[in-house]
């Protein structure tokens, strides 16, 4: 079984495009640079994949990054500033 980590943060669906790959890819690193040093960035990678799994079946996939991360924010919280 494939995991995640911090270093390769995406397990992708494999029908995703590669501008939605880049997408989480990007969200994933950004997120867990915004939640550091408070949250470990395997909870945070962990918590996008969960989510991320959650719509492997979406059809309409354009704004599945957003939601991902939205739905990150409101279960980690607001990362500190």
């Amino acid at each position: 079984m494939t995991t995640a980590s911090a270093a390769d943060p995406l397990i992708a669906p494999p029908d995703v495009t590669p501008a939605e790959r880049d997408a989480i890819s990007r969200m994933t690193a950004h997120l867990t640079a915004a939640y550091a040093p408070g949250v470990p960035a395997d909870q945070v990678v962990a918590t996008i994949q969960r989510i991320y799994r959650g719509f492997a079946e979406a059809h309409i996939r354009d704004f599945v990054p957003v939601l991902v991360e939205r739905a990150a924010i409101r279960e980690l919280g607001r990362p500190a500033a």
